[in-house]
């Protein structure tokens, strides 16, 4: 992941305040990880565009989650908004979950994560 995420220069990344929010939720729970990781997410947050949640996201999670919903293959409520945000605005997913924003029509997603740099081996219990 380090290395695909050299590859671009700062202006080119993007998070969601979704994901802000589910990292900070496994930091908190997970005082190791806070040790370790915190210093590394907060200058990750420096060089990262933050992207807020909008009406245009929201109405394309919306029909996102009714057309899921309808083929039977519904995906959870975060992953939700995040592909919703990145179909409304024209974004890639990088995710290692790529089985459930597969799921999504129209999204394009990559998995740049390896096994020796696997951040979300560490903020997962």
């Amino acid at each position: 992941m380090m290395a695909a995420f050299a590859q671009h220069t700062p202006g080119e990344l993007a998070i969601s305040t979704v994901t802000v929010m589910e990292i900070e939720y496994g930091l908190t729970g997970q005082p190791a990880a806070r040790e370790r990781y915190g210093q590394v997410w907060t200058a990750l947050q420096t060089e990262l565009t933050v992207l807020d949640y909008q009406a245009a996201d929201a109405q394309e999670t919306a029909q996102l989650r009714q057309h899921l919903r309808q083929a039977g293959t519904p995906i959870g409520p975060y992953d939700l908004q995040l592909a919703g945000t990145a179909l409304a605005r024209g974004l890639t997913v990088v995710t290692n979950n790529t089985r459930e924003f597969t799921r999504a029509p129209g999204l394009t997603c990559e998995d740049w994560r390896t096994d020796a740099d696997n951040i979300s081996n560490y903020l997962r219990p």
